[in-house]
Formats: structure tokens, sequence, C-alpha cells
């Protein structure tokens, strides 16, 4: 028993170190995407390949920044965990259109359009430049 439980737990422990090294959080990732892809009818031509060479070598968020990790048994991720979000979401899962961000960042792009989030951001530079 005592065997068989320690078996256990190091087999969890190494798909836990599976699922935080780049190559597990690609996977994850183009799993997602394919089903994405089927339910939207969203165009797709990634590979795995492709979506490790645009992973951020230092793991940081382009956008904030943030050092991305993935969250621990949390479905859906945290601000922190690493996205792959569509540049163009009319474009679909194609080369060139995804990139690696936080969760956070994507979260703030999701529901707002180009010229809500310029808008936004001015907003939030002249609030911000008054305060400090």
């Amino acid at each position: 028993i005592i065997g068989k439980a320690l078996y256990l737990m190091c087999k969890k422990e190494s798909k836990l170190k599976y699922y935080r090294s780049v190559k597990g959080i690609c996977s994850r990732s183009f799993n997602h995407c394919k089903d994405r892809v089927k339910k939207y009818n969203l165009d797709f031509d990634l590979d795995l390949e492709y979506l490790r060479s645009i992973y951020p070598k230092d793991s940081k968020c382009p956008i904030l920044g943030y050092v991305m990790k993935p969250c621990q048994g949390k479905l859906g991720g945290d601000n922190y965990s690493p996205t792959l979000d569509r540049i163009n979401p009319k474009l679909g899962y194609v080369k060139g259109n995804v990139e690696w961000v936080c969760g956070l960042a994507n979260k703030m792009m999701s529901d707002a359009s180009g010229e809500d989030l310029v808008r936004f951001s001015k907003w939030i530079s002249i609030r911000y430049n008054n305060i400090t």
C-alpha cells in the first residue's frame, strides 16, 4: 500500500512538472485551441513546434511584464497563467496571429474593441499622470 501511494504521488508530481514546463503548456493550449476551432469554426494551422518557438524565452508576458506560470489545479488558469491570444480574433488560430500573454492581459483584451482599449489607455494615462 505504501509503495502504491508513493508511486501515485510521484506520478502526480511528474505530471504537474510536465504541465508547468513550456512543452506541457504548449501541449495543453494546442489541445484547447483544437477544441475551440471545432466549436467556433475557426481557421487553424498551428503545431506544437511553432507554439514552443513563440513562447517568451524569459516567460514574461510581453504586455504586462509578469512572469507567466501555470496555476496549480485551478481550471481556466489565473492572472499569471500563460494563455494563447489571437491577435485578430477573426483570423483564428493561425501562425502569425497568436502570441503568449498572461491571463490578466488576455482578459483585459477579451471583451473590448481596439478602439475601446485605446480610449481606456488614454484615460488611464491621464488619470495616473495627474495623481503622480
